[in-house]
């Protein structure tokens, strides 16, 4: 079934809002040059930024596969992911493997 156009304006408005604060935990990380964390508590995955701002899940995992943040540490098991993610400009990444 189709989505009516109020559950179609209500989607968009959802990720209007994704978006916006993907961008704000971004430039956050930039220019505060904090790392963003996962942690689990309680066995549920509770993500921070390394000033102790939390930020959502679905915001967490969006910011993470971004092109400019990088894992910084290695993951607890072999073939895990690691815990902690950085921003880093794209010139960083030129001259450090340059």
């Amino acid at each position: 079934m189709r989505p009516t156009a109020n559950e179609h304006q209500r989607r968009m408005r959802k990720l209007d809002r994704l978006n916006r604060t993907v961008a704000h935990v971004l430039r956050h990380m930039q220019d505060n040059d904090t790392a963003l964390r996962l942690e689990f508590i309680f066995n549920e995955p509770a993500w921070l930024l390394s000033d102790g701002t939390r930020v959502l899940d679905e915001v967490a995992r969006v910011v993470v596969r971004d092109r400019h943040v990088v894992a910084v540490d290695r993951g607890l098991f072999r073939d895990g992911h690691g815990q902690a993610w950085r921003y880093q400009p794209p010139e960083n990444r030129e001259s450090r493997h340059g």
